[in-house]
């Protein structure tokens, strides 16, 4: 099995490591914080003492530092990536701003999972120019969850406002749905167990079916009843689809930000 290299072992690279070491990759990692570089040895990881070493030992890099570090580390690594493959995790660091700080070419493939990747339920949007070898991307990042490959690469940034960042969305409703109910007698325990299998349960339902979230939406609302009741302040003119649209247009706004 080839050997895959992790540049920074964050939570996305955490989540990476444990599905692929599971799927019984072979996997060496790096990071400067000993305590990050620690929970990836845990989750399956060997460790190396240093980021040339741990590239010179793999086929396949994967770098996980923050975005403003992406090209400084890979120009750092530039003369032992040769015919490596190489995913970039950076949100908002376009493919030419990596190759022209290298000044050199290199199989470049930009990537973006979210962290639901560390229950292997994660979403991952990949992007490569022509040349680049998709396919095993595309089975590195199965390991996690489901991937997507997008035709341009302009839209990283709207996969990244969607799937990147839509977790924390989620994260949200049930600490709302939870919140409330607490509010209206029951006790936290009970409460956010209900609102955590009632989100997970309706996209599990969402993936299976066949019919379009409208159509399912439709079919738990009764006329004169509970749901409907509800809807009608979701949906009213300052409605949850324009208050999510407005959300995720400042999440795309900031990722198209983050390129300058």
């Amino acid at each position: 099995m080839a050997t895959i290299a992790f540049i920074g072992t964050g939570k996305i690279a955490q989540a990476f490591i444990k599905g692929l070491a599971e799927a019984k990759w072979n996997l060496v990692a790096y990071d400067p914080s000993t305590e990050a570089l620690k929970l990836a040895e845990k989750l399956g990881a060997t460790s190396e003492k240093d980021s040339i070493s741990a590239v010179k030992k793999a086929e396949t890099v994967i770098v996980c530092t923050k975005p403003e570090k992406v090209t400084t580390v890979l120009n750092e690594l530039s003369g032992d990536l040769g015919k490596k493959l190489v995913i970039s995790v950076a949100a908002g660091v376009p493919t030419q701003k990596i190759l022209a700080a290298l000044n050199k070419k290199i199989a470049l493939v930009r990537a973006m999972p979210n962290t639901p990747s560390l229950v292997s339920a994660g979403i991952t949007a990949i992007y490569g120019e022509e040349g680049s070898n998709l396919e095993k991307v595309d089975l590195l990042m199965s390991s996690v969850g489901n991937t997507v490959r997008l035709k341009k690469e302009d839209h990283i940034d709207v996969a990244t406002a969607i799937s990147g960042s839509g977790p924390a969305y989620a994260f949200l409703l049930i600490e709302a749905m939870a919140l409330i109910g607490v509010e209206l007698g029951l006790s936290k325990e009970i409460s956010l167990n209900l609102a955590k299998n009632t989100v997970f349960g309706a996209g599990k339902l969402c993936m299976a079916a066949s019919d379009s979230p409208e159509i399912l939406r439709e079919n738990v609302t009764s006329p004169g009843g509970t749901t409907e009741a509800a809807l009608k302040i979701l949906m009213n003119e300052n409605s949850l689809k324009n208050l999510m649209a407005d959300a995720i247009k400042a999440a795309h706004q900031r990722s198209l930000e983050l390129r300058k």
